[in-house]
């Protein structure tokens, strides 16, 4: 028991040492923090906090009313100051890597082996952005979550006792209720009663498993229908499916550079190059499972990692191939809790090297892993300091993707340097930006010029959808502007057609009929 507090609170110094710094970022208003927090009238309101909107709403189109009600706490006990909201962000975070330990301490690996795996998995850079951005909230909540179900469950088939299954279907339930990723709770169960050979029929497991469904079914379907049908010919799917799988296992394993937003690589064809690359690095994984099968803790944590990650090709749209702004077909963010199988089978690993014929050199090389990672990690969370320092590093790495050019201008013009915000929507426009440049016509109207405003509204419409809400209901103000009353209507009313409850504050008075 000193082994295990020991290592737990060496785990918790590492990780609050290596994201200490994070409390000093800012809010990202560009990507989403706006959405979650600042403009969020759930979370800022001066009435008392609204429970029953809060479990009834959905933010960008995801379902996850206690991450909300997690922000309108803190805002009505902090206010507005970023540092709270980034240092709960943490402290979730060093909480997941204490169960994490405590887990693979109850299915079997030694003190060492837990203690690398959690340590792993606290300074992975691949798990910044979860950590450092305020909105991913949902990720270090649901973990937690997710976690603490499964720690209730393996009591409960090691004791049998009722109180930790249905302890672990409470815990299930606000793991769902943080995000939707949590649905996968049901399947790494099941794979916990392989892995620790439980003496039950796979039927009466599955029986078992109906309890979670319960809930699991309802707030799934819910998920599914708020983030709307998918689009694309199964070919694309099929290969946009396959790409990601073996993005997120190239960046766990070969963490280079981590960006905000991957573009899609276009087209979404057999020929492309990254998805001919993605089927061939399939096909290797796909062998080496049936060339070590044998192996328990490297089967755990591939079917770990696979069950984890499966629904999230549909619950956050990857199998569309529409490239939506706003939208990332991969991000880090997805990988956070479908990691933890490999931080453990890495354990595992680190653990029996521990008593190899290398024991000696081993500690030295698994501490150099440890800083190196911890490094990469920390230059990381500056990149997240504001909306300007993310948007340039990922325009230095990805400069051909034009939505880091939108958001950093629209940094730009929250900071009212607008001279540098048109520069940037100007070189948006010449990277061909499709969907993501109707986001522009939002920032002119701040500039009190109307015909600019107009152009660029107009200029939205041509190169993407005629029905994107965001572009008509600016050119329909920037009409307004002109006191082009039947054009402004004009707009209004397909606005309105789109979305009856998105009513343009202008659309009021004599200009309605």
């Amino acid at each position: 028991m000193v082994k295990n507090l020991t290592a737990m609170c060496a785990i918790a110094v590492i990780a609050l040492v290596l994201y200490w710094p994070s409390l000093e970022l800012d809010f990202v208003y560009t990507w989403d923090d706006a959405a979650y927090v600042t403009n969020n009238p759930l979370v800022v309101r001066e009435a008392p906090i609204d429970l029953q909107h809060i479990f009834l709403s959905a933010v960008n189109q995801v379902y996850s009313p206690l991450t909300i009600l997690s922000f309108a706490v803190e805002a009505k006990l902090f206010g507005a100051s970023p540092f709270f909201y980034h240092l709960n962000n943490v402290l979730l975070h060093l909480f997941v890597c204490l169960l994490l330990f405590w887990l693979a301490v109850k299915i079997g690996l030694s003190v060492p082996g837990a203690f690398f795996s959690a340590v792993l998995f606290a300074v992975h850079p691949m798990h910044v952005e979860s950590v450092a951005w305020i909105s991913e909230r949902k990720d270090v909540l649901y973990a937690a979550f997710y976690l603490l179900a499964l720690l209730q469950y393996v009591a409960f088939v090691k004791t049998s006792k009722k109180k930790w299954f249905y302890l672990s279907v409470f815990f299930g339930l606000c793991g769902m209720l943080a995000k939707p990723m949590a649905l996968s709770l049901p399947l790494i169960m099941l794979l916990l009663d392989w892995f620790l050979m439980r003496p039950l029929s796979w039927g009466a497991r599955i029986k078992e498993k109906a309890v979670y469904c319960l809930y699991i079914i309802p707030l799934a379907l819910c998920s599914f229908w708020s983030l709307g049908s998918t689009a694309g010919d199964p070919l694309s799917k099929v290969l946009l499916w396959v790409f990601s799988f073996v993005f997120y296992i190239k960046k766990f394993f070969f963490p280079d550079v981590f960006l905000p937003h991957y573009a899609l690589a276009e087209p979404v064809v057999l020929g492309h190059p990254a998805y001919m690359g993605s089927l061939l690095l399939g096909a290797v994984f796909i062998y080496s499972i049936i060339r070590y099968r044998h192996s328990r803790w490297f089967l755990f944590a591939w079917l770990y990692y696979f069950c984890s990650i499966f629904f999230l090709f549909r619950t956050t749209n990857v199998l569309s191939v529409q490239n939506v702004a706003n939208l990332s077909q991969v991000a880090d963010r997805f990988m956070y809790l479908p990691s933890a199988g490999f931080c453990l089978w890495l354990g595992y690993l680190a653990q029996k090297s521990l008593k190899g014929s290398a024991r000696k050199i081993m500690p030295f090389v698994l501490v150099l892993i440890v800083i190196f990672l911890g490094w990469r990690a920390s230059c990381q969370m500056l990149v997240w300091k504001n909306d300007t320092t993310l948007w340039k590093h990922a325009i230095r790495h990805a400069p051909q993707d034009p939505l880091g050019y939108i958001n950093r201008g629209l940094g730009y013009e929250k900071r009212g340097q607008y001279d540098l915000a048109i520069l940037d929507d100007s070189l948006a426009m010449q990277k061909n930006s499709g969907a993501y440049v109707s986001d522009l016509a939002a920032q002119f109207p701040q500039l009190n010029d109307t015909q600019l405003a107009h152009a660029n509204a107009v200029n939205a419409l041509l190169l993407n959808n005629p029905y994107y809400v965001a572009a008509l209901r600016n050119r329909a103000r920037a009409y307004y502007a002109k006191k082009d009353m039947m054009a402004a209507r004009a707009d209004c009313d397909a606005v309105l057609a789109i979305n009856p409850q998105d009513k343009p504050a202008f659309c009021k008075g004599k200009m309605r009929p």
